[in-house]
C-alpha cells in the first residue's frame, strides 16, 4: 500500500475494489499481524466519503479499550489519504461462519448475543453509535469470541457533520448501513437503541441462517427462530425505539436472565431456516441397546457400503427366515397450540406413510396423531408393544415433531408429546418424554427381532452409536431368507449432526418422507426394500441438502440381519 511505512510487510490482499483496500501484513518492528485499510477512490468521486469516512472510524476506535471490539493501532497519513492499522483476526467474519456452517448453536448464540452486548455498551459508553451492525461487520477470534469492527457509518451521539447519511439517495448498497433502524429512514437522529436495531438483525441471521429483510420482527417472520429467542429479537427490532430496550446492559440482563431457557425447540421448516429441534433417541437408545460396548460417534457422511455376502451370515437358532407378524407404532405432532412452532407436513407424512406399509400387508399398526399423541398415550403404546412383541416379529417406529435438548448438554433431550408445554410454561419438563426413558423402553425389552427407528426432524444425525456400522450386503436378494434370521436394530435419520430437516412445500412431504414413500410404492411381493437401500436412495435423492445416517444399534455380532420391508400375505 502506497505511503505505508517500510516496516509493514504486505502478506495479502484481502479486499481491493472501489469501496476500499484491505490488506493483511505484518509488523516487522513489533512481529505481530495487522490490517492496512484505506477508503476506494470510488467514494471521494461519487459520494465525497473517502478520507471523512476513515477518519470517522479512527476517531470511533480511538480510545475505545474492550475485546469485544476491534482495536485502531495506529493512523497513517498517506498522499492518498489515511490508513488504519487495525488488529488482525484469523478466524474471520461472522457472515462467512454462517454461510460456510449455517445458523449457529445456541452454545455459539448465547456468547455471541452477550459478547455484541458488551461491545455496544463500550462504544455507547464513549459516545459513540455504530449504526451499521451487520454479520459483514462482526469478526471472530479463534475461540469463537464476537468482535465488533466495521465503524464506517460510526458517528458521536451528539451528532455532526459527519453523522449524515442520505438512505433514500440511490446509491451502491455498501456506501449505506446494512440495518438502518426505522427511525434513521425517518430522518431522526441514530442511538444506542439504534445499533440494538441492527443487533436484532444479526442475531436473527446467525440463529436461522437466513438473510434478514431488515424489517421488524414480527410472528410470522420470528417462527424460524428458536422459539426461546422470539422475544428478545422481537424486543431489539421493535418499530419505535421506545419499544426497544433502553441500552445494551438492559439487553445483556434480558439474555443471561433466559439462560436456562435459550435452549432449541427442534422444527421442521422450508430448507434451511431455523425451527428447533429434536435430539435424537439415539444417545439414550444406543446407550441401552448397546450395554458395556464401546461407543463413538457415526460421521454423517458414512456411506452405505457393500458387506460381506450372506453366506457367511449364519442363520439364529429358532429364528425364521420371515416375519411372523409386522407391528408399527407411528407418532406425528403438527400442531402444538400456542406452545411450540405449527409444523407443515408431519401428520401428512405419517399418514402416508401408514398407507404404503398397509398396501404391503401390515396390520397391526398404531397411528397416533395430533392430539392423541400425548406422552400418556405414547408410554402406553410402548408398554403394550413390551407385552405383544416376539422374537420372530418385526417393530417400525416412525416420529415426527418436534423435540428439545439441553444447550449444555446435548447427550440430553426429550421428544415433546402432543400435550407438553414449553420449558416456560414447564420448567420441569413434566410433559415431556426424556430419551432415557425411551432407551429404557427399547432395552432389550422389546423382544421383535428387527427393529427400525425413523426420525424426521432437525439435527437427527446427532447420534452417538456403536463402532459396528451398518452395511448392505451383495447377495441381499439371494439370500433374503438367512437376512431375515439375524438380529438388526437400526436407527435411520433424516438429517446428519447439526443440520435442520426440511418440512417441505406447504401441502406436500418432506423430503424425506417422500422419497421414503417412493421407495415403499416401489417394493412388491418380488421387490423387498431393505433400510440400507431406502438408506442409499436418501442419500441420493437429497443431492447433500441433508445427510441422513443409518446406524445399528444392536450390539457388535458378527453376523447382522438387516430390516426388510416387502409384501406380506398373512398381516
Amino acid at each position: 500500500m502506497e505511503g505505508v511505512p517500510p516496516r509493514y510487510e504486505v502478506r495479502e490482499t484481502l479486499i481491493d475494489d472501489d469501496e476500499q483496500t484491505l490488506q493483511r501484513a505484518y509488523d516487522t518492528l513489533l512481529e505481530r499481524e495487522v490490517l492496512l485499510k484505506r477508503a476506494g477512490t470510488a467514494h471521494a468521486d461519487r459520494f465525497g466519503l473517502d478520507a471523512k469516512k476513515v477518519l470517522r472510524e479512527a476517531r470511533a476506535l480511538a480510545g475505545i479499550d474492550s475485546p469485544y471490539v476491534q482495536r485502531l493501532l495506529e493512523v497513517i497519513e498517506t498522499g492518498n489519504g489515511p490508513v488504519l492499522v487495525l488488529e488482525a483476526l484469523a478466524a474471520g467474519r461472522l457472515a462467512d461462519r454462517i454461510e460456510a456452517g449455517g445458523r449457529l448453536e445456541d452454545s455459539e448464540l448465547r456468547p455471541l448475543a452477550e459478547g455484541l452486548a458488551h461491545a455496544l455498551d463500550a462504544i455507547h459508553r464513549h459516545g459513540i453509535v455504530h449504526r451499521n451492525l451487520s454479520t459483514e461487520s462482526v469478526l471472530l477470534r479463534p475461540s469463537g469470541a464476537p468482535v465488533l469492527a466495521g465503524f464506517d457509518f460510526a458517528k458521536s451521539s451528539g451528532g455532526g457533520a459527519l453523522s449524515s447519511i442520505d438512505y433514500s439517495a440511490k446509491i451502491d448498497r455498501a456506501a449505506r448501513p446494512s440495518y438502518p433502524a426505522p427511525e434513521q429512514h425517518s430522518g431522526q437522529s441514530a442511538d444506542a437503541r439504534s445499533d440494538l436495531y441492527g443487533l436484532g438483525h444479526v442475531l436473527f441471521e446467525a440463529a436461522t441462517g437466513e438473510r434478514s429483510s431488515g424489517e421488524p420482527l414480527t410472528g410470522d417472520t420470528l417462527a424460524c427462530a428458536p422459539k426461546p429467542w422470539h422475544e428478545v429479537l422481537r424486543k431489539l427490532t421493535a418499530s419505535s425505539p421506545l419499544g426497544r430496550y433502553p441500552n445494551a446492559p438492559s439487553l445483556l440482563e434480558a439474555i443471561q436472565g433466559r439462560a436456562e431457557t435459550v435452549s432449541r425447540s427442534s422444527s421442521k421448516v422450508p430448507w434451511m431456516i431455523a425451527g428447533s429441534l429434536l435430539l435424537l433417541l439415539t444417545a439414550a437408545v444406543a446407550w441401552y441397546f448397546g450395554g458395556r460396548s464401546q461407543v463413538g460417534i457415526l460421521d454423517p457422511r458414512f456411506e452405505s457400503v457393500r458387506g460381506k455376502p450372506l453366506d457367511s451370515l449364519e442363520p439364529v437358532r429358532g429364528l425364521l427366515p420371515r416375519y411372523s407378524r409386522s407391528f408399527a407404532l407411528l407418532v406425528a405432532v403438527t400442531d402444538y397450540g400456542d406452545e411450540f412452532q405449527k409444523l407443515g407436513n408431519a401428520q401428512r407424512d405419517a399418514e402416508s406413510i401408514e398407507k404404503q406399509i398397509r398396501r404391503l400387508g401390515w396390520k397391526q399398526i398404531e397411528p397416533l396423531y395430533g392430539h392423541d399423541a400425548t406422552r400418556a398415550n405414547i408410554l402406553a403404546e410402548f408398554g403394550k408393544l413390551e407385552q405383544t412383541l416376539l422374537p420372530n416379529d418385526q417393530f417400525f417406529f416412525y416420529f415426527a415433531g418436534h423435540g428439545m435438548r439441553q444447550a449444555r448438554d446435548k447427550s440430553r433431550g426429550w421428544i415433546i408429546p402432543s400435550d407438553a408445554k414449553s420449558f416456560d410454561n414447564d420448567p420441569g419438563r413434566t410433559a415431556w418424554i426424556s430419551f432415557e426413558e425411551v432407551g429404557s423402553l427399547l432395552r432389550g425389552r422389546l423382544r421383535a427381532k428387527h427393529v427400525l427407528v425413523a426420525l424426521d426432524c432437525c439435527y437427527s444425525g446427532t447420534a452417538i452409536v456403536q463402532q459396528s456400522r451398518m452395511r448392505g450386503n451383495e447377495e441381499q436378494r439371494d439370500a433374503s431368507e438367512k437376512y431375515l434370521q439375524r438380529h438388526s436394530k437400526v436407527l435411520l435419520t433424516s438429517a446428519g449432526p447439526d443440520q435442520l430437516a426440511s418440512d417441505g412445500a406447504e401441502g406436500s412431504n418432506s423430503p424425506f418422507a417422500a422419497i421414503f414413500i417412493q421407495e415403499l410404492k416401489r417394493t412388491t411381493s418380488t421387490r423387498p426394500l431393505l433400510v440400507s437401500q431406502l438408506h442409499a436412495a436418501l442419500r441420493i435423492g437429497m443431492k447433500g441438502k441433508q445427510f441422513p445416517v443409518l446406524c445399528r444399534l444392536d450390539g457388535e455380532e458378527k453376523g447382522f440381519g438387516e430390516f426388510m420391508f416387502r409384501m406380506r400375505s398373512d398381516g
